[in-house]
């Protein structure tokens, strides 16, 4: 392997990528994967008298059939979109689309959340071939991507980096220097120091918030702050710590006492 494709970890992130889902593809799909007849059809009753207004001011416009997508606001919704979406990684192990190892036994090539799709992959060879793959599932499965909103995020240990080039559709795909995915800013060092300062941000912010409530309220008690730390400050200061905390713990351990000080 080249010594370029063992330094780089390729990211590619579609902010909210899959904006329509077939109706008659869902229900195939979930015969395929063992739900019983009589579930899917209590399910297709549900769609085919589904419909929808769109509010404009005051007004209301008529009513349209929804004839793709899913019913926003219903709990199904989600579950049907991840059972619809569950082929995906089987698609890409049939076309031989290797993503990045973590150990000796497992490999990364895809990672869903909800709508937002990151694929991974250790050389801009296969990455152009995983775009590529992404566009045929979309094809076949009459699903779209949000190519505007797609980007490439090029990860190496240091040194310059060579100019790639990525392709969806024929069109370039922005390679970035920082990614944002689910609340987390990823660069291309592979270090999280922005992360970690905004951590520290967020929770002497919660801080200076709880603390007029406390003073106004009258409720400074040792056991109200313990509940208040861990509930809100704590939590804001360490969301998404498990992926960026592990080399910030000083720094992360330094807003504790600015808490107490304050």
């Amino acid at each position: 392997m080249p010594a370029e494709s063992r330094q780089s970890l390729r990211i590619t992130a579609s902010d909210s990528a899959f904006d329509m889902l077939n109706h008659d593809l869902l229900w195939k799909k979930l015969l395929t994967l063992g739900l019983s007849a009589k579930s899917v059809n209590l399910l297709r009753n549900l769609y085919v008298h589904a419909a929808f207004t769109v509010s404009v001011g005051s007004e209301r416009t008529r009513e349209f059939d929804l004839s793709s997508g899913v019913l926003q606001g219903d709990v199904t919704s989600p579950l049907l979109f991840s059972l619809f979406i569950s082929d995906f990684e089987d698609f890409l192990k049939a076309r031989n689309l290797p993503g990045v190892t973590i150990d000796s036994r497992h490999e990364i090539n895809a990672l869903f959340y909800a709508d937002d799709l990151v694929l991974f992959s250790d050389s801009s060879i296969t990455m152009n071939k995983l775009l590529s793959a992404l566009k045929d599932y979309c094809d076949e499965n009459a699903l779209q991507v949000n190519s505007a909103k797609t980007k490439v995020l090029v990860c190496q240990r240091g040194g310059p980096r060579p100019k790639y080039s990525f392709f969806y559709d024929g069109a370039a795909v922005e390679v970035v220097n920082r990614f944002n995915y689910l609340g987390v800013s990823f660069a291309t060092s592979g270090k999280f120091n922005q992360n970690a300062d905004e951590a520290v941000r967020r929770g002497e912010q919660a801080c200076h918030a709880i603390l007029r409530v406390v003073n106004q309220g009258r409720a400074g008690s040792l056991e109200t702050w313990k509940k208040l730390f861990g509930g809100l400050i704590a939590s804001t200061t360490l969301y998404g710590s498990e992926v960026f905390g592990l080399n910030h713990l000083e720094k992360l351990e330094r807003a504790q006492p600015r808490f107490k000080e304050t």
